[in-house]
């Protein structure tokens, strides 16, 4: 299927529109995984808020290969959960980064890429890379072409070090590859 003559002109829009749309996006999230949301720009360390004008926990794009529109978003549980050691106690949430495809009736079909947790500020990232070479290998040795725009996952760490990124790049058989140095 072909992208329409108006795609390229519709997503930097719904970008920029993020948060209009975000009541859309986030029933999305609530029917897939009820008790989550998508976190938002205040949630995240300042070095984060300070250098990414959008937000860092949603992405869209084309990551699967049907040339409808999907996203991607790091969800929180709205449930608050306390760690408590000899030492420390400290709050913290259950995390999971999704990736939604969308179908031709606007309905979305989610897949959890990676669970864990956040103790606020959140200092990883979600970052949309085009097609193109990964930093993922074969297992001939050659790096992966991702044939759609794929998904980075970074951290503030990977300013200073160069390293830091996992990154998700869709698989013909429909999962993710996951490779890179995840924090």
């Amino acid at each position: 299927m072909d992208k329409k003559w108006w795609t390229p002109f519709f997503l930097p829009v719904l970008l920029t529109a993020y948060p209009v749309c975000a009541d859309f996006f986030q029933d999305q999230i609530s029917k897939s995984f009820p008790g989550f949301v998508i976190m938002n720009h205040a949630e995240f360390d300042s070095d984060v808020r300070d250098n990414l004008e959008s937000n860092p926990a949603f992405l869209t794009g084309y990551f699967n290969r049907d040339d409808i529109g999907d996203f991607v978003a790091l969800i929180r549980a709205t449930e608050i959960k306390r760690s408590v050691t000899k030492q420390l106690s400290s709050d913290y949430h259950e995390t999971r980064l999704v990736a939604c495809h969308g179908s031709a009736r606007k309905k979305y079909s989610c897949t959890v890429l990676l669970t864990g947790v956040t103790m606020p500020p959140e200092y990883r990232y979600l970052v949309k890379r085009s097609p193109g070479r990964t930093k993922c290998r074969s297992e001939g040795g050659g790096y992966i072409q991702a044939e759609t725009d794929f998904i980075g996952w970074a951290s503030t760490k990977s300013w200073a070090t160069g390293t830091g990124e996992t990154q998700f790049v869709y698989q013909a058989d429909g999962s993710y590859r996951r490779c890179g140095d995840l924090n």
